[in-house]
């Protein structure tokens, strides 16, 4: 799903069904999410930090897909947070 459409122009709604269907995985979003970043952020120096979980973190999402386990709406799906958000993590 990442590469067909572009990322960047899929809206989260359709990401999520895409998750649900089994036509993405976490884990490729946040991959594909991980080289959108690689790909413009040295000319943007918008990103402050990545978490170093993150993939483990899709692929344990990816797993409970698999199992049907405790799934919200937001299940799955990257997100990048403002630096004015305070994280315990990051």
């Amino acid at each position: 799903m990442p590469d067909s459409p572009a990322l960047v122009e899929v809206s989260l709604v359709a990401l999520a069904a895409g998750l649900a269907r089994g036509h993405a995985t976490s884990e490729t979003l946040t991959q594909g999410c991980f080289q959108r970043i690689a790909e413009i952020d040295p000319k943007l120096g918008s990103v402050l930090s990545l978490s170093p979980r993150a993939v483990e973190e899709s692929r344990a999402s990816d797993q409970r897909r698999a199992r049907k386990q405790g799934l919200g709406s937001l299940e799955g799906l990257p997100i990048l947070v403002k630096a004015n958000i305070d994280t315990a993590d990051l």
